[in-house]
């Protein structure tokens, strides 16, 4: 990356921040140690990256379980599957939830209890399947995301990454100093064996 590019990025993430409400910080208390992660992570030997993913899968359910409504109302008849959860396949066993379950909840009962709805950052669906349902993050959920956002605009993936984000359709718009390309997920040919899901 050159020097223009840095720049653009450092200006764009301001701008984000003074649009997000937000005091201006410095980048690299956030973006970098998301980086050291995901580096760390991309040369795993496969068996501790899947271990890896199920760690962090196993703490994600019981943290919705214990602080979310929506999930704990959902899962309380399934604690035994989360508390032995072996693989990403023991999901199956639990229920799924739906669109309609998080319109009928409202934003109070799927969001961590421990937050204030209204220190939290807003985002919406396009509505374009039904009705739009309004997203939630903290401020530094909200930038994490904006780094991902740049990584889908500036960085090609080929079939050798093993660790990516997925591009939004919206990225499909092309900006006029960071070349960027959109991935339909219907053309990815990146073996899902090989692949690392963030979230």
């Amino acid at each position: 990356m050159d020097y223009i590019e840095t720049k653009i990025l450092y200006n764009h993430d301001e701008f984000c921040l003074k649009i997000a409400g937000l005091p201006i910080m410095k980048s690299d208390r956030v973006f970098l140690p998301i980086l050291e992660n995901i580096n760390h992570s991309e040369f795993l030997p496969y068996p501790e990256l899947q271990a890896l993913q199920l760690q962090r899968l196993q703490m994600l359910l019981k943290r919705v379980i214990k602080y979310v409504p929506l999930y704990r109302e959902h899962y309380s008849q399934h604690l035994e599957v989360v508390q032995n959860l072996h693989s990403v396949d023991d999901l199956w066993h639990l229920p799924a939830i739906t669109k309609e379950d998080f319109i009928n909840a409202g934003a109070k009962n799927y969001i961590d209890e421990r937050r204030d709805l209204q220190k939290l950052i807003c985002r919406s669906t396009s509505g374009s399947l039904g009705k739009a349902i309004d997203l939630y993050a903290t401020p530094f959920e909200t930038l994490t995301g904006k780094s991902l956002y740049w990584a889908g605009w500036m960085w090609r993936i080929t079939q050798n990454d093993r660790l990516f984000c997925m591009s939004a359709p919206h990225l499909e718009f092309q900006h006029q100093f960071v070349p960027n390309m959109f991935i339909p997920t219907t053309f990815c040919r990146i073996p899902t064996h090989c692949v690392t899901w963030l979230s």
